[in-house]
C-alpha cells in the first residue's frame, strides 16, 4: 500500500510539473500582453510567418520581422487579451483569441504553434482588424 500511495504521488506530482500546451499559450498570450518582446522571441520558431492587420506579411525569424511585431505591439498595446478557441490543427495547435488594444483597437489572433508539449515554440502569428 506504502508503494502505491508513493507511486500515486510521484505521479501526481509529474502531471502537475509537467507544462501543457495551455500554459504555453497562456505564457505566450500573457508576453503578447505585456509586450514583452523579450519573452515572446524565446518561443519562436526558426520559421514564423507574421501577418499584421494593415496587410503587411513577413516570413522566417528575421530582425525585421521582430521589429514589425514590436512596433504593432508598441504602437496597439494590450489592454486585455482574451483566448477563445484552442484546439490542434494538424501538427500544429492553435488558439483564436480576441486582442483588445488600449487605443480601442479590435484584433482577431490566430496563434499557431508547432513541436511537443515542451518546446512548443510559434509557427504563425496573424491580427486582423475586427
Amino acid at each position: 500500500m506504502k508503494i502505491l500511495k508513493s507511486s500515486f504521488t510521484a505521479l501526481l506530482f509529474f502531471c502537475i510539473a509537467q507544462p501543457t500546451r495551455a500554459d504555453v499559450f497562456d505564457d505566450v498570450v500573457k508576453a503578447l500582453e505585456e509586450g514583452n518582446m523579450q519573452k515572446l522571441e524565446t518561443y519562436f520558431s526558426a520559421k514564423i510567418d507574421l501577418e499584421l492587420a494593415d496587410g503587411s506579411f513577413y516570413q522566417s525569424n528575421s530582425p525585421d520581422l521582430r521589429k514589425a511585431l514590436a512596433v504593432f505591439l508598441s504602437e496597439h498595446p494590450a489592454k486585455a487579451v482574451s483566448i477563445k478557441h484552442r484546439g490542434p490543427s494538424g501538427g500544429q495547435s492553435f488558439v483564436i483569441a480576441n486582442y483588445l488594444a488600449k487605443d480601442g483597437g479590435v484584433y482577431r489572433l490566430s496563434l499557431f504553434m508547432e513541436g511537443d508539449s515542451e518546446n512548443m515554440r510559434i509557427r504563425e502569428l496573424k491580427f486582423e482588424k475586427s
